[in-house]
């Protein structure tokens, strides 16, 4: 194309040429016009000398000389106009091209088209000719033949409009340009998410703190294993649960001391956990045995009090007739209570219907034998009178209200014993290894000394602590069933523990504990433990539900979003199928991708305002804020050699324009050279014309005029 317009150039330099030497000749034939003929000779003159005589000889000299000034001035105007436009032609080859025609040499400038920062980007210099500029050119971009197009690297320049005469991009603003883009990719990826997204909990969380949740969440998966499988229970109510670990933690305390008194009654371990006190135990809701037992607790109190009181007084024969009344059994169930009175207590173990008793007590108490008293009173019958008067105390039927006293302390001995053993005989149906009562009776036909004591007494003494110890537990586990099934829907399951003893209570209460840390953690849960190892679990589930519940948004997760990958791994924590610090390298690396994303909002933001003011918000900036989601896609709208792309591009588009200049500025002058030749063509003819005039009209008098007159009609006639 290059060697096209040089040629062109030159051919048009000879054809001006060509035609000024025309000029001349044609110049030159009118001033030197001959006829072929004397007719034709004559003619002329004849027309040369009519012109003469009409327009010079009648003209004003001032006029002919004034009109041939301004034929000389416009003919010098026309010359200038071909000189300037000669000139221009020169110049503007001249910015293209090394050299010139008639091989005179002339160095061409490029930053007259192109900003000299580009040249220096394309590694060319001012002086080189468009030719080199193209071949740098073409050796950057590296595409086909069509002009238009653009090689794949350089997209982001689409519809970027390129003034070669400006500077590119600071290199400052594309490195900065550069950095920012690297930093907001994700940020441009999953923007909305991340706009969309606070996580403080999240954010907070060490990477020791992390450990130790996953640790906790991993105890309570296995806690909830455990419970699938039955192996601990399963809290079906919060709250119960937790009224029952506290029930428990008192059982347990009043099972210490009597896991003491067990190693008086058994010797190896094995036989421990048939201790009669944890059989016991075990029919803690059970009303009747724990009723008996307290009955048997009294009892044994009553009896040592009351035995103390008699056993310095002497003998005392009752017959034996009075004696099985005294045993008879009660018509209805032993209700003993703790510190109910002698009145009371005595009415309840002798029962309403014990004629001999009730007469007894009249003739000891002698504020009964009032006259409302006797008025009250039922007389016995003859028969029990009889044998009342064979009762002997000290040897001698009883007279005094002290002697009767004594008979009636007898009486209530013996119904003690009996009462002890038909509630001991109970207690024994449910507690098989409680040891039988001793079967002698106590005796009362001589005076006995406390060193002497009966051996059922010296039993009461080796036993009356652990059956105290028993009650009081048995007190406590009382509705213990009723609250299991509440927390567990198992009502009998924890007391079965019981009955296995200590060791087996300590294992449940830690099992409870264990359901209990999984189920704290729930909403139907009013409050966690305040013991920290208990509520440990329920606050791991709280952290992880938190940081959950953080990672939520309104729209909807891309494949691979990072929040998604770090929700998924948050959900996770705590899997038993996979260790512990594989889930913290693996939620420690989505977290990361996260803050990335987070943190490149900002260079995002950054990037935006940057490109924007530098490049407007089209063409290149545009595909600086976008991204593309195709795997197959590497294109970079800042590449490392941008700014090389930038200026080739430039550079194109300033030979493009200089071309079209060139073809335009051809075009242009060969139609302005045509026309000032012609001007100067039919100027010459006018001025030679009236230069003649005002020179002949210089010459002319009156009397040549009127002798040219004459001299045209003899040439009119000679014509002829």
């Amino acid at each position: 194309m290059f060697e096209n317009i040089n040629r062109e150039y030159h051919a048009h330099r000879s054809l001006h040429t060509a035609r000024k030497s025309t000029l001349e000749n044609q110049l030159s034939i009118v001033t030197n016009t001959r006829t072929p003929t004397l007719e034709h000779r004559y003619r002329t003159l004849e027309g040369a000398v009519e012109h003469i005589a009409n327009h010079v000889a009648a003209a004003s000299p001032q006029k002919l000389q004034r009109e041939a000034d301004r034929l000389r001035e416009r003919f010098r105007a026309i010359e200038r106009e071909l000189i300037a436009t000669e000139r221009a032609e020169t110049e503007f080859a001249a910015m293209y091209f090394s050299g010139g025609h008639n091989n005179t040499k002339s160095s061409g400038d490029l930053r007259r088209i192109l900003h000299e920062d580009h040249l220096s980007l394309l590694g060319v210099q001012t002086s080189c000719t468009i030719g080199q500029l193209a071949d740098a050119v073409a050796s950057i971009l590296d595409h086909d033949d069509e002009e238009e197009s653009l090689p794949r690297r350089a997209y982001f320049l689409e519809d970027v409009k390129i003034d070669p005469t400006k500077a590119p991009p600071p290199a400052a603003v594309v490195d900065e340009l550069r950095v920012l883009r690297a930093e907001s990719i994700d940020a441009l990826r999953f923007e909305t998410e991340f706009r969309n997204c606070r996580i403080p909990t999240v954010d907070s969380v060490s990477t020791e703190e992390l450990r130790h949740l996953i640790r906790d969440l991993r105890s309570r998966s296995e806690t909830i294993s455990l419970i699938g499988k039955g192996k601990i229970p399963a809290i079906v109510d919060a709250s119960a649960g937790r009224e029952l670990h506290h029930k428990m933690l008192r059982i347990k305390d009043c099972m210490i001391p009597l896991s003491q008194e067990a190693s008086k009654f058994v010797s190896s371990t094995k036989k421990k956990k048939k201790f009669f006190g944890w059989q016991l135990l075990r029919h803690s809701d059970n009303f009747r045995i724990a009723q008996s037992l307290l009955n048997v607790t009294v009892l044994f109190e009553e009896l040592q009090r009351k035995y103390r009181g008699i056993s310095r007084v002497g003998s005392v024969f009752i017959p034996n007739v009075l004696n099985q009344l005294c045993k008879m059994p009660l018509t209805s169930e032993l209700k003993l209570k703790r510190h109910m009175g002698n009145e009371n207590f005595d009415r309840a173990i002798l029962g309403e219907a014990n004629e001999f008793a009730r007469e007894i007590k009249w003739r000891a108490n002698p504020d009964q034998q009032s006259f409302f008293g006797n008025f009250m009173r039922t007389k016995p019958s003859q028969t029990l009178l009889a044998e009342i008067g064979s009762i002997l105390v000290e040897d001698s039927p009883p007279v005094s209200n002290r002697e009767y006293k004594v008979v009636e302390l007898w009486i209530v001995l013996i119904s003690c014993e009996t009462r002890l053993r038909e509630e001991w005989a109970k207690l024994r149906i449910v507690a098989t290894s409680l040891p039988p009562l001793p079967k002698e009776t106590l005796s009362f036909s001589k005076k006995r000394n406390v060193e002497d004591e009966p051996e059922i007494l010296r039993f009461i003494h080796g036993i009356e602590k652990s059956m105290s110890l028993c009650g009081a537990a048995m007190e406590v586990s009382s509705g213990l069933g009723d609250v299991a099934a509440r927390a567990t829907g198992r009502p009998l399951s924890f007391l079965n523990v019981l009955g296995l003893g200590l060791e087996a209570c300590n294992d449940e209460i830690s099992k409870l504990r264990q359901a209990l840390s999984v189920s704290s953690g729930h909403k139907s849960s009013s409050a966690s433990f305040d013991d920290d190892e208990d509520g440990r679990l329920g606050k791991a589930l709280n952290r992880k539900n938190t940081m959950l519940s953080e990672l939520e948004s309104s729209v909807r997760f891309t494949a691979d979003s990072p929040i998604l990958k770090l929700r998924n791994a948050t959900e996770q924590l705590g899997t038993l199928s996979v260790g512990v610090e594989t889930q913290v390298k693996r939620w420690i690396n989505a977290r990361h991708l996260v803050r990335n994303g987070l943190n490149g909002l900002i260079s995002l933001d950054k990037l935006r305002k940057l490109s924007r003011s530098t490049f407007g918000k089209k063409g290149w900036s545009k595909h600086l804020n976008e991204i593309s989601v195709r795997e197959d896609d590497v294109r970079d709208p800042i590449p490392a050699d941008a700014r090389v792309l930038y200026a080739a591009i430039a550079a194109r588009n300033a030979i493009r324009t200089a071309g079209e200049r060139r073809r335009v500025q051809e075009r242009g002058d060969k139609r302005v050279i045509h026309r000032l030749m012609e001007q100067k063509e039919a100027c010459v003819k006018l001025l030679v014309a009236a230069v003649a005039k005002a020179e002949i009209r210089k010459s002319m008098t009156p009397e040549r005029c009127a002798g040219l007159l004459r001299f045209l009609s003899a040439v009119a006639v000679a014509g002829t």
